[in-house]
């Protein structure tokens, strides 16, 4: 109960939200020339409407309840705007607004002439021909990007998303479409991609070298690599064993106690279950 409120009138909704015959409340406080006899609150958590508003927290955002909709990913529309996560207007041109992808944490939507990705306008991105490829990784018909920066690719007709930021074409390989010097197309291969997937996909090699966010790690051996704790950044080779990029001083990967998972790994220290 709040106490400036009607008792005899009162409701609560949730833990935020509250009217009674004379105001609506958003956490205890009065919404200022909120209509308390249409009051209601909408079916995502933060939003709710009377006759003349729709409110994001205690803020109006909309002045046209009667066409407004809740959409996918955490938007909303009304008849004039589209509004992103914090109520601001993302798109000014509600008809052709659509959501081309909401997939792997990035949100791609666009209208009839802006494209955006998580809420960025992606610039001069055609939005007639804008299709994802995978992650961040998308083009239209006259270039490739990565989230919102132009991808300039060697071979656009061989260029192909991989697993986390890592792509690649028949002269290159990219890690957020930025090409990673000396990397062998042929053999590139990102590391225990389905995890990594989660994970934005640190790892890979070629048959050359071994890769950490797509910077070489020195002296790494591809034949014998392998990741050791991906969320804590571990790996080994059968000489050497890595925290990110670095060599773990005097740890020895022969010496690892068999059957022990690595539960943490330090520029100094490798650390494993009971």
């Amino acid at each position: 109960m709040i106490r400036s409120s009607d008792a005899t009138s009162f409701k609560a909704f949730d833990t935020t939200y509250a009217k009674d015959k004379s105001n609506a409340y958003f956490d205890g406080h009065p919404i200022p020339a909120a209509d308390a006899t249409t009051f209601a609150v909408l079916d995502r958590g933060g939003f709710a409407k009377d006759r003349n508003h729709v409110y994001q927290l205690d803020r109006p955002i909309s002045d046209d309840p009667a066409h407004f909709e809740l959409l996918d990913g955490g938007l909303s529309k009304d008849s004039t705007a589209v509004y992103w996560t914090d109520g601001g207007v993302l798109s000014d041109d509600p008809a052709h607004f659509a959501i081309v992808s909401n997939n792997d944490h990035y949100l791609f939507t666009k209208d009839s002439r802006t494209v955006h990705v998580n809420g960025k306008p992606i610039a001069d991105a055609d939005p007639t021909t804008f299709h994802v490829l995978q992650g961040a990784y998308a083009q239209d018909g006259r270039r490739f990007f990565y989230f919102t920066d132009p991808v300039i690719v060697a071979d656009a007709a061989s260029f192909r998303a991989l697993d986390g930021p890592y792509a690649g074409d028949a002269r290159r390989v990219y890690w957020m479409g930025k090409v990673i010097d000396g990397a062998d197309p042929a053999t590139f291969r990102v590391l225990n991609a389905a995890l990594f997937r989660a994970l934005d996909g640190p790892y890979a090699g070629d048959a050359r070298r071994v890769y950490w966010m797509g910077k070489v790690i020195d002296g790494a051996d591809p034949a014998t690599f392998r990741v050791l704790n991906a969320a804590f950044e571990c790996s080994a080779d059968a000489a050497r064993a890595y925290y990110r990029q670095s060599v773990i001083v005097g740890a020895d990967p022969r010496t690892f106690p068999p059957g022990r998972a690595v539960t943490n790994c330090t520029e100094t220290s490798v650390s494993f279950t009971d």
